[in-house]
């Protein structure tokens, strides 16, 4: 859903801070999601509400196999390089679109230069 956020693109121009590509490997296993549900939310209501509202289940306090707090799984947080922006006071629509461009292609990059080395070397990165 980071395709139609651009709120943080513009607060970066307005403030002529940097961006700065993050990606979090390891997320997806934290729960169990079962995969019919989410493809019948992914075509019907993620358009709709902007956001994935996801059906699982992690681990309970007690015991492994049920449960709302996340499995035990390790994340991998991969960040990189600062991507400058100049500041301007009213960024105009092209503005936005092109450093919002930019931040996307820097995502992709991340992930693909470290995809191989958290098993992710023959999944496609789909932003959305």
């Amino acid at each position: 859903v980071i395709k139609k956020r651009k709120g943080f693109v513009k607060l970066a121009l307005e403030t002529g801070s940097q961006l700065v590509p993050v990606f979090s490997f390891g997320e997806k296993e934290l729960f169990f999601q079962p995969a019919g549900y989410n493809s019948f939310l992914e075509k019907h209501l993620v358009n709709k509400i902007g956001f994935y509202p996801v059906a699982f289940s992690g681990r309970g306090y007690a015991q492994n196999w049920f449960g709302i707090l996340p499995k035990k799984q390790a994340i991998h947080v991969v960040v990189g390089e600062p991507i400058q922006s100049s500041k301007i006071d009213a960024p105009s629509h092209q503005d936005i679109e092109s450093l919002h461009e930019r931040y996307i292609e820097e995502v992709e990059k991340l992930y693909n230069a470290h995809k191989a080395s958290y098993g992710c070397e023959n999944i496609q990165l789909e932003i959305i």
